[in-house]
């Protein structure tokens, strides 16, 4: 099965072997998880601050889905666990 590692100088890059997002040729499916409260430098953001960290975790995410790699999709389902 091909697949697509998601990267952007936008998002911080994972530590370890993870990467921000992957994108498979089965059905079309994107696989977004992992996203904590770092800028783009790796840096923290909003230490002893809930919302500034969610702020921080959504504006990721919004970043992993507009990457190149997935501007061609139409988004009808987002699902979150």
């Amino acid at each position: 099965m091909a697949k697509t590692i998601l990267e952007s100088p936008k998002i911080s890059k994972p530590r370890g072997v993870f990467s921000a997002g992957v994108k498979v040729q089965a059905g079309n499916l994107v696989f977004v998880s992992g996203q904590v409260a770092r800028n783009a430098q790796g840096e923290t953001v909003g230490i002893g601050d809930i919302k500034a960290q969610t702020r921080q975790t959504l504006e990721t995410s919004k970043r992993c889905w507009k990457l190149p790699a997935l501007r061609w999709m139409t988004w009808s389902k987002l699902g979150y666990m």
